[in-house]
């Protein structure tokens, strides 16, 4: 049985987290239409959206009393240094995005504040005299061997190599760095969510990942059926990313998603052993649609940008609270819409991606 750093067993750990649980809400609740009130607030649910949510659990957990956890999800479990993992495979149709990558490699070459000493003004300048791509100052004194060095990566087309020296160079936002990631084969995109009980140093409890495939998306799902999984969650999902992760698709992940894994797995001293470039979608959301929305929280793109609103889904500051009751019961209702609530999450992820990809340019 692995141990935590303190010495105690994992059923401890357990134990007193299942304890602890109830207490741990990071939101409020706020009268429906009281938008003061909700900007006040770090985290907020309306009040109408908050009964229906917990109208959705009694009503689930009723449903599904004396109802076994694997006749409803049919997952599968996996053995581990750290004991058995449980996942459940999903397969959910999706129009593959349609995305032209052939126009990166120019829209890289004319961006010669990619050299480490060109900005803006010098850009134009050199512009000005000829200078009109990369490939044009290998021919210049002062910047042809940083010519020569950017325009190897540019022809190298390795997607790790690319984001690091753009995000480097431009905003982070900047679309250049999003596209990227289309020297990638789509397959080797990750998109990655969690749930967890709450804010860091608290257990995960559901590790989301898809990828695309011909006609849609493949998503794996390591719930944690007892907190005293976490680990072997943990250590499955690292192993099912070794040698087949080339980038990360995430919302929020480079803030949390990410932070939030690495720092489970150094909890455990579980050794990481991936390292892939990491496409954080919120950042270029904010970017494009600055300005044109009053926010960029998923659900509100899912509205305003995507053309769909979710039925009968759970909010994401409940979570803790869903899990919870079925901690305390054994009733697996309040799982479904944890489960269903991440699944959707992985595909809204792709449909963000394909429609800021595909987008030739923005501001």
């Amino acid at each position: 049985m692995l141990q935590s750093r303190a010495g105690h067993s994992l059923r401890g750990i357990a134990e007193r987290w299942q304890k602890k649980v109830s207490k741990l809400h990071e939101y409020a609740v706020v009268k429906d239409g009281n938008l003061f009130r909700a900007g006040l607030e770090n985290s907020f649910l309306f009040q109408s959206e908050y009964q229906a949510a917990l109208e959705m659990g009694d009503r689930l957990a009723g449903e599904y009393s004396g109802v076994p956890l694997d006749s409803v999800f049919s997952g599968r479990c996996e053995e581990t240094p750290c004991g058995e993992s449980y996942c459940i495979e999903t397969y959910m149709e999706a129009t593959p995005p349609a995305i032209d990558s052939g126009t990166l490699s120019e829209s890289l070459l004319s961006r010669l504040t990619l050299i480490h000493g060109i900005g803006p003004a010098m850009e134009r300048r050199l512009k000005g005299r000829g200078y009109r791509t990369i490939q044009d100052l290998l021919h210049h004194p002062l910047y042809r061997r940083a010519a020569a060095a950017i325009l190897h990566k540019i022809e190298a087309r390795e997607a790790g190599s690319l984001e690091e020296l753009t995000r480097e160079r431009l905003p982070r936002s900047h679309p250049l760095v999003l596209k990227t990631s289309l020297v990638l084969e789509p397959e080797k995109l990750v998109f990655l969510d969690i749930e967890t009980l709450g804010l860091f140093t608290r257990p995960v409890i559901l590790i989301g990942i898809g990828r695309m495939e011909r006609n849609g998306i493949r998503v794996a799902q390591y719930l944690i059926r007892d907190p005293s999984e976490e680990p072997a969650a943990l250590w499955s999902f690292r192993r099912r990313l070794e040698g087949a992760c080339d980038a990360f698709v995430t919302f929020n992940g480079r803030s949390f998603d990410i932070p939030y894994i690495m720092e489970r797995l150094a909890y455990y001293g579980i050794q990481a052993g991936f390292m892939c470039p990491h496409y954080d979608l919120l950042q270029f959301s904010r970017r494009r649609w600055k300005g044109l929305l009053n926010d960029t929280r998923l659900r509100t793109l899912e509205r305003k940008i995507l053309g769909f609103e979710r039925r009968d889904d759970i909010p994401s500051q409940l979570v803790p609270e869903f899990y919870e009751m079925y901690l305390r019961t054994g009733n697996c209702g309040p799982l479904i819409p944890i489960v269903m609530h991440n699944r959707e999450d992985i595909r809204s992820l792709f449909r963000l991606y394909s429609c800021l990809a595909g987008e030739d340019a923005w501001p």
